[in-house]
């Protein structure tokens, strides 16, 4: 059996003004042949949330909460619906409610009006809901085929009882059981080993999603995915703070990996997290930390970003922010313009990224605030402007190459070039001389002018405006390194990207777009990138520090394996050109991203060089205590953190 843990090849995030599909959010695990071909999967569930500031407080009573999660059911295996306590419920009653827990959980049995639980996977899943027993033979690939595993037995545990009997049945044999979520790490850094094939195990039925309005906070299974997070927090006039791209992300991965959105005053997304539940292989057994506990929250912070080794993630518990509508501008300009611009745009903007276009002179600007806040600097009112151009006329310049090079030779049966949207057609064209550098910069200097004639603003919630389409399948890499503070940007954010856009001229590389520059602000996660611990503790401030991070990418626009690893070597190329700045500008990989050295020389030095940076020996004495075998270690985290 060959089981993709990723649903769909292409990552969706949000829907584009370019022409691009919807996104789709998976139903199930996607069962698909050997050959690693599969399908899309249904559309997506997510709709337009509405509201701003206080605008969604008054009316998420009992029965409003029970109806709009009927109209919007967030699909679970044990779901738990959880009612708001309306604030404007009379005194007596909510003195009894507060009195009981805090807040009215419903768990089991029907709710009126909601229909009952279903379990949230394919019929032909591994595991199936089968607690102990395990899939054997099944085959594992991150989204885009670029890491594959056989374990020997995947597990997908239905409860939490049923995982903690599994780790104690790994402890007690000594075997590897290695916990893996969406697969979405291009490293796949939940892989188990590939060579020792022990077992993994999928947490993707832990699903369930309780919401305390009154703290707003949520706690969720660490297989609920965080757009059914953000759906489930919809009828409450909730949201979370920040997101990282991608929303078919498992909570417990996209927390224990490090990720992140963007915006100079917002941390990476494990510093939205209060409390969590972790199933460890010790005679500890289940522990909750959190930041609050009597180390100091010591333990807590060394978990927060623990790379699944510190214990199998249980359950999670989230700080909440109330609904808000943001305000996106896109811009397209100059790299000098942008570089003129920068140090302003860092200080004004809540959330912004920009897009480098190797090859050419552009840059995509996105900026993102809160609505309220732009009518008070403009005046009036933010409404939509959409750009100038229809679709069809945004996409004619990528339509356009695409047809002068087909010269009418376009496949039988294949759908007409009007089907695609922006970066499917991106993926085509450089499908047809993906390394040649000539053919690469006409296709980026066709997406700059796509981009040009795609300019305007939107006015959306903001769980649709923090997510982006990603492009297909890829090699990613991506660094964070300090940037300066809030209040003195220092600049070396801006120019790293430049010495990288020089690399590519001086080594005349096919660098496809974009490399793409977000920032955020400090992590008090022991291994985050951006914390400022270590080599940093002396020259950065946790309260006031800004970190950029910028990635590098080259596409896998086909599934022919020659050209694939062709791709693969000359993008080690580019990585290994790019790793060259990082001590020039302290600049850290994502631990999703990260790659183990193939020489011995070189992983010493990379092991030295992360002893210097994080505190690895607080880390691997935590290790030692909550998983004294090893049990949930891989090769890759072993090889980088030596346990």
């Amino acid at each position: 059996m060959f089981v993709r843990v990723m649903w769909w090849r292409r990552v969706p995030c949000r829907a584009l003004s370019l022409g691009t599909r919807r996104g789709v959010r998976p139903e199930a695990m996607e069962a698909v042949g050997t050959e690693g071909k599969g399908s899309l999967g249904g559309p997506s569930g997510a709709s337009a949330a509405t509201g701003e500031g206080d605008a969604a407080s008054g009316a998420f009573g009992w029965e409003d909460s029970a109806a709009e999660l009927a109209r919007r059911k967030v699909p679970g295996r044990n779901e738990e619906v959880v009612r708001a306590v309306d604030r404007w419920t009379t005194i007596p009653a909510m003195v009894v409610t507060l009195g009981i827990a805090g807040y009215y959980v419903y768990s089991g049995g029907d709710l009126p009006g909601v229909p009952s639980a279903k379990a949230y996977y394919a019929p032909d899943a591994p595991g199936r809901g089968k607690g102990g027993e395990g899939e054997a033979g099944a085959v594992l690939q991150n989204w885009s085929g670029t890491r594959s595993v056989r374990p020997r037995t995947l597990y997908t545990p239905g409860s939490v009882k049923e995982l903690e009997a599994l780790v104690r049945g790994a402890y007690a044999r000594g075997a590897k059981l290695r916990p893996v979520g969406n697969g979405l790490s291009p490293n796949g850094l939940g892989f188990a080993d590939p060579e020792a094939e022990g077992d993994m195990v999928s947490v993707k039925l832990l699903d369930s999603i309780r919401v305390d309005s009154w703290r707003r906070e949520v706690t969720v299974g660490a297989g609920a995915e965080v757009q059914a997070v953000l759906d489930a927090l919809r009828p409450y006039g909730l949201t979370l703070e920040n997101l990282a791209s991608i929303r078919a992300q498992q909570v417990g991965g996209w927390v224990q990996a490090g990720c992140h959105g963007t915006g100079a005053t917002l941390p990476p997304v494990e510093e939205q997290v209060v409390s969590m539940t972790l199933v460890t292989p010790s005679d500890k057994g289940t522990v909750k930390v959190s930041r609050k506990d009597p180390d100091g929250g010591k333990l807590f912070r060394l978990a927060q970003v623990g790379l699944g080794c510190l214990g199998v993630v249980a359950e999670v518990t989230l700080r909440c922010v109330k609904i808000h509508t943001l305000v996106e501008d896109t811009v397209v300009e100059t790299r000098e313009e942008v570089r003129a611009k920068h140090v302003e745009r860092l200080k004004a903007h809540r959330h912004l990224r920009y897009m480098w276009l190797p090859h050419t002179d552009a840059c995509i600007v996105v900026t993102a605030d809160p609505a309220d806040q732009v009518a008070k600097r403009e005046g009036v009112k933010a409404v939509t402007r959409p750009p100038a151009c229809e679709v069809d006329a945004q996409l004619a310049p990528f339509r356009d190459l695409y047809r002068e090079q087909m010269l009418g030779a376009q496949p039988q049966g294949a759908p007409p070039v009007e089907a695609y949207g922006m970066t499917e057609l991106r993926d085509k064209l450089l499908a047809l001389a993906p390394l040649n550098r000539d053919w690469v910069t006409r296709v980026n200097l066709a997406e700059a002018e796509v981009w040009r004639r795609s300019q305007g603003r939107r006015v959306a919630p903001s769980e649709d405006i923090l997510g982006f389409d990603c492009g297909g399948a890829q090699w990613v890499s991506e660094t964070a390194l300090p940037a300066g503070s809030r209040d003195s940007p220092s600049g070396a954010d801006v120019a790293y990207v430049a010495n990288i856009l020089d690399i590519i001229e001086r080594e005349r590389l096919p660098a496809p777009c974009p490399i793409e520059q977000r920032w955020t602000s400090a992590s008090q996660a022991a291994l985050s990138p951006v914390s400022c611990g270590g080599k940093l503790s002396a020259s950065c401030d946790p309260g006031n520090a800004v970190f950029s991070w910028v990635g590098i990418i080259m596409y896998l626009p086909s599934e022919d394996p020659a050209q694939r690893a062709q791709i693969t070597e000359r993008f080690e190329k580019y990585r290994d050109l790019v790793a060259a700045l990082r001590t020039k500008y302290t600049a850290w990989d994502h631990w999703a991203k990260i790659e183990v050295p193939h020489s011995e020389e070189a992983k010493a030095r990379m092991q030295a060089q992360l002893a210097e940076r994080y505190p690895v020996h607080d880390f691997q004495t935590a290790r030692r205590t909550l998983d004294p075998k090893n049990v949930l270690g891989s090769t890759r985290v072993d090889a980088l953190l030596p346990p």
